[in-house]
């Protein structure tokens, strides 16, 4: 009998710890990727190929930042990102070379714009939403 309780109560915890375990999975926020592409496309030259984006860039709203990510060293990148409703912007220098870098992103509902400006002129340029 004290084996069949035992087993009962091991039963009912590990369905607790499974039921938490999913609960905890689903309130946390994945980053929202923004796709970027390039500004001035040339002719011959897909803006959506990866060789041509040199980054990837997702809103994480924990952190009320963007981050970016570089597929490859690109060097010093201009960054600037803009509220499209009230015209705030946040602007900052990045070294790729770092890998990932996070851009601080005020948490106030709207429409924004990302422009990443490569040291030869390139501008790739996206356009996410906060809610």
């Amino acid at each position: 009998m004290k084996q069949i309780v035992a087993f009962f109560i091991l039963i009912c915890l590990t369905l607790n710890f499974s039921v938490y375990a999913a609960d905890s999975t689903i309130n946390e926020q994945q980053p929202q990727k923004i796709n970027v592409s390039r500004k001035d496309t040339h002719i011959g030259v897909n803006p959506h190929s990866i060789s041509a984006v040199p980054m990837e860039v997702y809103y994480c709203s924990s952190l009320s930042a963007l981050m970016i990510s570089f597929n490859y060293n690109v060097g010093i990148v201009e960054t600037s990102v803009t509220n499209v409703c009230n015209g705030e912007s946040v602007e900052c220098q990045i070294n790729s070379q770092v890998g990932t870098a996070f851009v601080p992103v005020p948490d106030e509902i709207g429409h924004y714009s990302i422009s990443i400006y490569l040291p030869n002129g390139t501008e790739y340029y996206g356009e996410f939403d906060i809610e």
